[in-house]
């Protein structure tokens, strides 16, 4: 019995995350802003996102406020139809840029630098739009 809680709590924090990750991008909100507004840190909203950490009640009574939709939006469960190939491309950019920042996260002052120098280097051979000078934006 213990097992299927167990799958059931998977399978609804699964349908939750989807729905909380489409919402987010249908409104074009990165996972930054939305922690900053619900006072998480972005890993910890993509965990929710993925399905890997649930979402408390009082999350979702949060998140239902700052996206104007009711509680039971969440609890959705959206045929894969419903899922735009723009949505999954969103997702598979969301989660590499996940990786980019857990790859960094424990870099120093100096190789940040160098890492940020190599990618406006690599802009400015390939973009004539990219300023060096300049922070690199989306």
């Amino acid at each position: 019995m213990e097992n299927r809680t167990k799958q059931t709590r998977a399978k609804i924090n699964k349908i939750i995350g989807k729905n909380i990750r489409a919402e987010r991008t249908a409104r074009k909100l990165t996972r930054e802003e939305l922690a900053e507004l619900v006072n998480f840190t972005t890993s910890h909203i993509g965990l929710i996102e993925q399905g890997k950490r649930g979402a408390s009640h009082v999350t979702l009574l949060q998140l239902s406020e700052i996206f104007d939709v009711p509680l039971s939006f969440f609890f959705h469960e959206q045929n894969d139809s419903e899922n735009s190939s723009e949505t999954k491309h969103e997702e598979e950019i969301a989660t590499k840029r996940e990786e980019i920042a857990k790859l960094v996260e424990y870099l120093n002052e100096t190789e940040l630098e160098y890492v940020i120098d190599v990618i406006k280097e690599h802009y400015s051979n390939t973009s004539p739009v990219v300023d060096r000078n300049k922070p690199i934006t989306k």
